[in-house]
């Protein structure tokens, strides 16, 4: 067994042109440069800081862990949004420093959806594209603002990329869509508005990869935030996923079918730091795993 101990160290860097924006809706005789924004961010990464062990290395972590590594870009992502009707949003955010088939610096289309709103007061829309999966709370997190470096992997393996195409229904009601803004623009690692209930269809093969087999995945979400007396909020949700899934890029060395049943279930609780927070997730399923001693992929709990 190989061992590590190191320190990673991160900075991250912010720049923004957001202009004012309601949730409700948008009157149309404002001039079309404050109905966009643009904003973006840098995460730079260092992990050779208190290193003692330079040849570790590991397929699902971070390419610049181990040897002939020094600093990486994590992030750099740009993102555009805005409102080209009072019934219509869209974001499309571009991506630099993602990870394609072993390449890492590549540049790609990370999100993009438009969000196409069924009532006045914009509770209810359709969203179309390839937006991040209404699976998890962690998932849904910005990573400009999740307190710690990477998603879990417990509920982030489900979701890889945590983005996927696809068309959702998502429903908010306004008094639960003032608060998402609450615990989003005042700093409390909310994960922004994704709707009270969110029902959806999506390919299931990941992000920016085409469908795989004539199996669509479905998913279902439902997530409600409270004010408890004084200022203290809490979140809990329940959520879960069905579908089949074909690996991609399978070795020929590696045996095994190449589709599997893909399935879960999982709850969140959260209570937001004020000052101290609890963010906790669970998920129970089955899925593909692979077997390094036999090199093969079976479907396992």
């Amino acid at each position: 067994m190989l061992v590590n101990r190191t320190l990673s160290l991160t900075i991250a860097l912010g720049a923004s042109a957001l202009l004012p924006a309601l949730l409700g809706a948008q009157s149309q005789t404002r001039p079309w440069y404050e109905r966009y924004g643009l904003r973006g961010y840098v995460q730079l990464r260092y992990n050779r800081l208190l290193e003692t062990n330079p040849r570790l290395g590991c397929q699902a972590c971070d390419r610049s862990l181990g040897a002939n590594n020094g600093f990486s870009l994590r992030r750099a992502r740009l993102v555009l949004s805005g409102d080209p009707s009072a019934r219509s949003s869209l974001l499309v955010e571009v991506d630099y420093s993602s990870d394609i088939g072993g390449q890492s610096n590549v540049l790609q289309l990370r999100t993009f959806y438009v969000d196409l709103f069924l009532d006045s007061d914009r509770s209810q829309r359709l969203r179309l594209g390839q937006p991040k999966l209404p699976y998890g709370f962690e998932t849904l997190q910005s990573s400009s603002q999740r307190p710690v470096l990477d998603r879990s992997d417990a509920i982030n393996s489900g979701v890889p990329n945590e983005r996927d195409m696809g068309v959702f229904y998502l429903w908010t009601p306004p008094a639960a869509r003032t608060l998402f803004r609450y615990l989003s623009d005042s700093g409390l690692k909310g994960s922004g508005d994704h709707g009270v209930l969110a029902l959806g269809i999506y390919n299931g093969q990941s992000a920016n990869r085409p469908e795989a087999n004539d199996n669509l995945h479905v998913v279902a979400r439902i997530a409600y935030p409270f004010r408890l007396r004084g200022r203290q909020a809490i979140e809990v949700g329940i959520q879960g996923y069905s579908g089949r899934f074909v690996v991609p890029q399978r070795s020929t060395s590696v045996a095994g079918p190449s589709e599997f049943q893909d399935r879960r279930l999982a709850w969140t609780f959260v209570a937001y730091p004020q000052p101290l927070g609890v963010q906790a997730e669970w998920n129970v399923g089955r899925g593909p795993e692979f077997d390094p001693a036999a090199r093969r992929i079976e479907e396992r709990p």
